[in-house]
């Protein structure tokens, strides 16, 4: 028996697997995210491996949900290092102390780039350098309908600005009394500083790519600020995340 398919059938059938398909890039999709990478390391100091684990007075007052995600993905990221919580927290080797937010707006400036539009609400705005009669610089907008076709304003260059938030992430381990010996003070060990600049002002699905970020650091020194660019699909972040 031969089967017979109706061109309204084809039709169907050919708008399901597009949706289908779509569905499936739309999943594939991962944001990239630029990360800014600080980290130091005291090497008179003996690392150790156990630890407890505590929250910043600034970030304690938080939603716990934020600051139960922070710890987790930050533990996972220890425990990447063979490290490893303290059955008894009095008895750890480090104190781990874990602080992050997001910064105050401020306004970033770029030369300007005739590819983006500078209409939408918070997106890069269209400005030029004013200077002051006092000889400081101050930045006015321009609206997009003045620029002229070469991205000028009256033949004199115009900036890209943003105004752009600081989403942040530092780990820091700390001796504790129980590792030092000799009678002297406790000491720092190490210290992690993550960061992501761009214009969203919240910390929403920015953490783990900042505890991704900061796992390969635990422990080392980068000399001076390094540039990682991580997806959110990437195996650290997956990691983190306890996708391992």
């Amino acid at each position: 028996m031969k089967l017979s398919v109706s061109p309204a059938s084809v039709r169907v059938l050919s708008a399901g697997l597009l949706a289908a398909l779509v569905a499936g890039l739309s999943g594939c999709a991962s944001q990239v995210y630029n990360v800014k990478v600080d980290a130091i390391q005291n090497p008179e100091v003996v690392p150790g491996y156990s630890y407890r684990i505590t929250a910043k007075e600034a970030v304690r007052g938080m939603s716990d949900p934020r600051q139960t995600e922070a710890v987790a993905l930050v533990k996972t990221a220890l425990a990447g290092r063979g490290m490893y919580e303290a059955p008894d927290p009095a008895q750890a080797e480090v104190e781990i102390v874990i602080n992050y937010g997001v910064g105050p707006q401020r306004l970033r400036i770029e030369p300007y780039d005739p590819g983006w539009e500078p209409s939408m609400a918070r997106a890069p705005l269209a400005i030029i350098p004013v200077r002051k009669a006092d000889g400081t610089v101050s930045y006015a907008a321009v609206p997009a309908e003045q620029l002229d076709v070469d991205g000028t304003l009256n033949g004199l260059p115009v900036l890209r600005g943003s105004h752009v938030f600081e989403k942040y992430l530092s780990i820091t381990a700390r001796e504790t009394p129980v590792a030092v010996h000799g009678g002297r003070k406790p000491a720092e060990v190490w210290q992690v500083q993550v960061s992501v600049e761009d214009m969203k002002d919240s910390l929403e699905g920015y953490l783990p790519v900042l505890a991704g970020a900061a796992a390969d650091y635990l422990g080392t020194s980068t000399g001076k600020s390094e540039r990682v660019r991580l997806r959110d699909s990437d195996e650290i972040v997956a990691f983190v995340k306890g996708g391992h």
